[in-house]
């Protein structure tokens, strides 16, 4: 008799046992869930959280890059060019693109470094090129600040630029915005 109860207590025991153990699977899956939904929501919040750092990094860039391209427009040298422009026979002299060059320089100091870095090979006219680009001349008006010929591709020589000063591939377009944001 002792053995038929203790055999039917352990068998007790082990449907017990498995009944707590089916439990604690049952909360261990309903927790994974959690965890993962919990996972999911925290990913969604960063990336929220980043995506809106993002944007409030690019508003205080722009608003600064406004500012500075208000000072800059507003110097005489900057007016001396659009000036030039107007009247289709004069072209800077070597006095003004110093000027123009001091001008950039003054307002944002790594320029002249960003542009020859200590690799790059660039020629004074191409020097010349990225100053009209960061200061917002668009390309037909390049070629007459630069005195170069209509037939002159002023996208090749920006594209080749780009793979000179910043050792990419791009188009012309993707060149002059990195030169914009020299800074």
């Amino acid at each position: 008799m002792r053995y038929r109860s203790r055999e039917q207590l352990y068998h007790a025991s082990v449907r017990e046992l498995s009944v707590q153990v089916l439990q604690q699977r049952r909360q261990l899956a309903l927790n994974e869930q959690r965890y993962c939904k919990l996972e999911e929501e925290n990913s969604a919040l960063v990336s929220r959280l980043k995506h809106e750092k993002l944007c409030h990094e690019k508003a205080s860039d722009n608003r600064l890059d406004d500012s500075l391209m208000r000072r800059m427009h507003a110097t005489p040298i900057y007016l001396r060019f659009r000036e030039i422009l107007l009247n289709p026979s004069l072209t800077p002299t070597p006095d003004e693109w110093m000027a123009l060059h001091d001008m950039i320089n003054s307002e944002i100091p790594s320029f002249f470094a960003t542009i020859y870095g200590d690799e790059n090979n660039i020629s004074e006219e191409e020097y010349r090129l990225c100053l009209l680009i960061r200061l917002g001349f668009k390309p037909k008006e390049m070629l007459t600040l630069m005195d170069y010929p209509s037939s002159k591709n002023v996208s090749v020589v920006r594209k080749r630029l780009m793979r000179k000063i910043f050792s990419e591939r791009g188009t012309a377009k993707e060149f002059d915005k990195r030169i914009r944001e020299i800074t």
